[in-house]
């Protein structure tokens, strides 16, 4: 499959990251969120460097916040929002990068039992595991519509329990630096590397059955720039996990935690990991070495925190509008002399939208050009 780009904003090539709390305008924001404890969930934002807490972004407080409860997982959006999952309303809620409360982008059982979220690399795409099926499913990131591996209404992804790779209760998901998803199966106590066109197992990334190696319960993932991946597993152990973009743990920055929901790590090399335990260093948002895995500060300890998530703002994506009319060489007919930079774009992936020999290739409007367009093309140059 070929992919496009997204547009990037000029404060983005050039890494503004002032934050919207001060007034500026942000590209990145570090958040985490305040479990229940009792009361509403909220959405708090952190200092990128230290992890200090700058504020709330989105309150605690059900009138005003899209009735925000409980919050499970955190992801940029479309148009520079920032998308919540909630397990218990089962719905992906929307709020632009001030917490303003937006809507919902996908309500119901798509999203069942909701528990981990992620945009593509290309952000073309939006995957949301879920515990009622045992699936991961995948949506049109533009505006939340199932984008289904075959006639699922429900966008089904990656079968659950009804096909290969045998989902277990998928929790966490991220995008490993070579652009696969990285799936948290963690009733089976595995990472799954998938395709992320397809939905085809690459492999197990930790977890293979037949090795005698356990991942956990893995609740968070963090992705690092140089492709290392970092998780918290709570309930089967409570760790921090380092492993390299191959899968080999490293065992200098491995260390036990109570009840680990989050972790980041800050540009200091410090990790940030946010606990619900009542147990050991009890819950709060903490500063840790990750070498030796004592505290170097605890910045809360009032609160129970969540999923840690660094999100980069995206800007609007561009996209064909609809399907191609096939003249695909713009000579204002459509004949066989399209065939040839149709096939071109076909196989080099050429180009991305708005560019119009791109969208006028991509023939069943889905702003991509694959083989799924074919068919929709050659009826094209019958019926022009």
């Amino acid at each position: 499959m070929f992919r496009t780009t997204p547009i990037v904003s000029a404060a983005l090539i050039v890494g503004i990251t002032t934050a919207p709390l001060f007034g500026g305008i942000a590209t990145q924001l570090l958040l985490t969120n305040t479990q229940a404890d009792g009361l509403p969930a909220g959405i708090k934002e952190l200092d990128q460097n230290t992890g200090a807490i700058l504020g709330f972004l989105v309150t605690e407080d059900f009138p005003n916040n899209g009735n925000l409860w409980p919050v499970d997982a955190m992801c940029a959006g479309p148009s520079r929002t920032i998308l919540v999952g909630q397990s218990t309303a089962d719905k992906v809620a929307q709020y632009d990068e001030f917490g303003n409360f937006l809507g919902n982008l996908i309500a119901g059982q798509a999203v069942n039992n909701i528990r981990g979220m992620t945009p593509s690399s290309d952000h073309l795409s939006l995957f949301t595991s879920d515990w009622t099926h045992d699936d991961v499913h995948r949506f049109k990131f533009s505006n939340g519509d199932p984008d289904p591996i075959g006639a699922d209404p429900l966008g089904e992804f990656i079968a659950g329990m009804q096909a290969a790779p045998d989902l277990d209760l998928p929790e966490a998901l991220a995008i490993l630096s070579n652009g696969n998803l990285l799936v948290a199966d963690i009733g089976q106590r595995r990472l799954l590397e998938v395709n992320v066109t397809t939905g085809a197992l690459v492999g197990f990334f930790v977890g293979n059955p037949l090795e005698d190696i356990n991942a956990g319960t893995v609740r968070d993932i963090d992705v690092l720039a140089n492709g290392d991946v970092v998780v918290s597993v709570d309930g089967s152990g409570d760790l921090v996990r380092t492993y390299s973009s191959a899968g080999v743990l490293d065992a200098s920055r491995t260390f036990a935690f109570n009840g680990p929901a989050g972790v980041h790590v800050l540009p200091s090399g410090d990790y940030l990991v946010a606990s619900g335990s009542t147990f050991g260093q009890g819950r709060g948002l903490f500063r840790v070495d990750p070498a030796t895995g004592s505290i170097l500060q605890t910045i809360d300890s009032s609160r129970s925190y969540g999923s840690l998530e660094l999100i980069t703002l995206v800007d609007t994506v561009a996209t064909c509008g609809g399907p191609g009319n096939g003249d695909v060489n713009q000579d204002g007919s459509v004949n066989g002399l399209d065939v040839g930079a149709f096939v071109s774009i076909l196989l080099s992936g050429a180009g991305s939208p708005p560019d119009a020999a791109f969208c006028a290739a991509d023939a069943d409007g889905d702003d991509l050009v694959t083989q799924s367009d074919v068919f929709a093309f050659s009826q094209l140059l019958v019926n022009p």
